[in-house]
């Protein structure tokens, strides 16, 4: 599986690096034990050695060669001390060097536990229909428009992802939102799924219609669009550049977004958006695109599946309609 893991500061980078250094094969055989071994050694041979420490007294300070002098049994055990000291800030930088993931167990387990209890509702409605009939026939039709909610299981995958995006970005007590936007000729027409604490529209999608809202942005470039700050889009003047609209957004609004365009083969154009919304800044990155894109098509397709489900719902409805016409007027009297 990909390492997704947050983004370093300089520190961080240079530290791994030098850590890399070390851990190198020529490191481990000929530096390393070199200064494990040295400077120990050269501190004792100093200590005990009176013609060792002559020779080199008038380029050491009067207060560490006088030291040397006068403590050899502290200068060899401090020498002994000294190489668990050097070990010991190796291994605090090598551990600091470790990159952070961005997920954790926590969250895995998450994302596992939403896509079950998804199933799960789907197959409890099936096998209660399978309860209720018992042995009596029934229109394969009627069944199938019957035990078919398209409806409730998008609603049900925009809610769980809702929910691993609040367990990844946790840390942040940042209020998230998940939304679905239902998109027909590439224009946003109604909200399919809209989830927040107050479950109120801000923006309709008429203002979203506009080529520079970041549903359109992601919907004509049919890629996922990720804004880390809107405020700097708020700001933004050249509207090239533009890839949020204000709306109802308040002047002084802080926050991030995702913009996911699902694409369908069949009809090769894009059906919905998905947008998750932080108010936060720069909770959600661009540099957080490989987790998003490994999450996002995760849910992306089961929508999909459900899209499917709804037009062949429709036809079953339409067709289901038409032989009860035809059956009335067959029988005008019953």
């Amino acid at each position: 599986m990909a390492k997704f893991v947050t983004e370093d500061s300089w520190l961080k980078k240079s530290v791994r690096w030098f850590v890399e250094i070390l851990g190198k094969k020529w490191s481990i055989y000929f530096v390393n034990p070199f200064i494990l071994g040295t400077v120990p050694s050269t501190l004792t041979v100093l200590a005990t050695n009176q013609s060792v420490r002559n020779s080199v007294v008038e380029y050491l300070p009067p207060i560490v060669s006088n030291f040397l002098s006068l403590n050899p049994f502290w200068v060899i055990v401090g020498s002994g001390i000294l190489v668990i000291i050097i070990r010991g800030v190796f291994s605090l930088l090598k551990d600091y060097s470790l990159e952070t993931s961005i997920i954790d167990t926590e969250t895995m387990v998450n994302i596992t536990n939403t896509l079950d209890e998804i199933v799960k509702n789907k197959y409890s409605r099936f096998s209660n229909k399978v309860i209720q009939l018992g042995s009596n026939p029934c229109p394969p039709g009627e069944i199938f428009t019957d035990i078919t909610k398209p409806d409730q299981q998008i609603l049900l995958l925009v809610a769980g992802l809702k929910k691993i995006f609040e367990t990844i970005y946790k840390q942040q007590d940042a209020e998230i939102k998940a939304n679905l936007m239902i998109i027909r000729k590439d224009i946003p027409v109604a909200w399919m799924v809209f989830l927040s604490k107050t479950d109120v529209q801000s923006t309709e999608p008429k203002e979203l219609a506009e080529p520079q809202s970041s549903i359109m942005t992601a919907v004509k470039a049919k890629n996922v669009l990720i804004i880390d700050d809107i405020q700097s889009h708020i700001k933004e003047k050249n509207i090239k550049k533009k890839q949020f609209i204000k709306a109802n957004t308040a002047d002084d609004s802080q926050g991030s977004l995702i913009c996911y365009p699902i694409s369908c083969k069949t009809s090769n154009a894009v059906e919905y958006v998905l947008t998750i919304s932080c108010n936060r800044k720069n909770c959600f990155k661009s540099s957080h695109k490989p987790l998003y894109m490994w999450l996002l098509p995760m849910f992306a397709s089961r929508i999909l599946v459900e899209h499917a489900l709804l037009k062949l719902k429709e036809k079953a409805q339409c067709e289901i309609q038409t032989k009860k016409m035809d059956r009335a007027m067959e029988h005008p009297l019953g």
